[in-house]
């Protein structure tokens, strides 16, 4: 699932996490209709049962360093930028 989830361009990174589902994937992507064909990928990967997402709306604070392996604060549209981010809730079978 990690490798499938990789190869896929709007996803920026993924998480393991406790609880009712497995996985959260966070996607950046230029429009709805990118983050529409993004989950619509991810729904289609075998093994994957549902998904859940939302979009952040607003970032209230945001503890990503520029140092950290996977911000670039440098960048407009890196993994720190809150805009357009929608998480996916994985559940693998």
């Amino acid at each position: 699932m990690q490798q499938t989830l990789r190869r896929i361009a709007g996803v920026r990174t993924l998480h393991t996490v406790s609880g009712p589902f497995d996985l959260i994937a966070v996607v950046a992507a230029g429009s709805t209709a990118e983050i529409d064909n993004v989950l619509d990928h991810i729904g289609g990967i075998p093994g994957v049962e549902r998904t859940m997402s939302s979009i952040v709306l607003t970032t209230k604070f945001d503890r990503c360093y520029p140092h950290s392996s996977t911000c670039d604060n440098a960048s407009p549209k890196s993994v720190c930028d809150p805009f357009e981010w929608q998480r996916y809730l994985i559940d693998p079978l």
